[in-house]
């Protein structure tokens, strides 16, 4: 399995690091945080980032409760280092709009396929909180909506 088996899926985030649970529950009011993942060559988007069921994340914070999809909300690039792992390597803004790169990328930022969950590990750049910096398993992605195609259920 590759992370690319995740194209154009919604995902549901699970944060496990303790400040990011506290900031998951108190800034999305306890709701699931949501993204799709969009590929381009060697290049992946995470897309969609929503949270409180119909607010679009955003760099911002004090633009993060638009409902709607515009320049100002977050696309997260990730460059493939693997199969597995999508390392963020600083050139793109973390931007729709694509404004900022340089101050407002996800550089060392790296999304990785561990045990069947897509793992977010946290860089050391300047849109990350500081309390989660260069953290690895900060939170993990997976399919929304129940089990996977496979599952099979016991009597």
């Amino acid at each position: 399995m590759s992370i690319s088996d995740y194209a154009d899926k919604k995902l549901v985030m699970t944060p496990v690091a303790g400040f990011m649970k506290c900031m998951s529950c108190c800034w999305g009011c306890g709701t699931p945080w949501y993204a799709t993942l969009k590929f381009d060559g060697d290049k992946m988007t995470m897309n969609d980032f929503t949270w409180c069921f119909c607010f679009k994340g955003s760099p911002c914070p004090c633009t993060s409760c638009c409902c709607c999809d515009g320049p100002h909300v977050q696309m997260a690039t990730f460059v493939k280092e693997s199969d597995t792992k999508y390392v963020a390597d600083g050139n793109t803004s973390v931007w729709k709009g694509g404004c900022c790169a340089g101050m407002c990328n996800n550089k060392g930022d790296a999304v990785e396929l561990k045990d069947g969950k897509l793992w977010w590990h946290a860089g050391d750049n300047n849109v990350v909180p500081p309390c989660l910096k260069g953290m690895s398993d900060v939170a993990y992605m997976s399919p929304a909506g129940g089990a996977p195609a496979n599952a099979t259920m016991e009597r």
